[in-house]
């Protein structure tokens, strides 16, 4: 795709098309992210959103964690899906108690992927 970009912006530019290239160019670059370092690292999301219980490393160590009995995340042997399913959905207990809230509405599909592999990554 980008090379028949720049096929086009060349036909263009040889056409005296000049005006049209530039135009072209400065679409592309709206098009594009602006600034991609400026997106949350997982280690940031995490924090932010899960670490009040879960703990910076996962272990659960924390007066909520103890509280909801959290599991230990460096010993989760829940696969992608899993994962994904009890960050968006969130989880209850056999009795339908809460133990830990979704976050379908608090976090972009982006976000939660870099949350599956950041919980996968705090395995032991």
């Amino acid at each position: 795709m980008i090379s028949d970009m720049r096929l086009s912006v060349a036909r263009l530019w040889d056409g005296g098309g000049w005006r049209a290239a530039v135009f072209l160019g400065v679409g592309l670059a709206a098009a594009c992210p602006r600034d991609v370092s400026a997106a949350p690292s997982a280690r940031e999301v995490f924090a932010k959103h899960c670490a009040q219980c879960h703990g910076k490393d996962g272990h659960g160590f924390t007066p909520m964690g103890k509280q909801l009995r959290i599991k230990d995340l460096t010993a989760s042997k829940l696969g992608d899906a899993e994962i994904r399913s009890q960050i968006m959905e969130g989880a209850k207990d056999k009795k339908g108690i809460v133990r830990m809230a979704p976050f379908k509405d608090k976090l972009s599909a982006d976000e939660v992927e870099q949350l599956v592999a950041f919980v996968k990554g705090l395995r032991q």
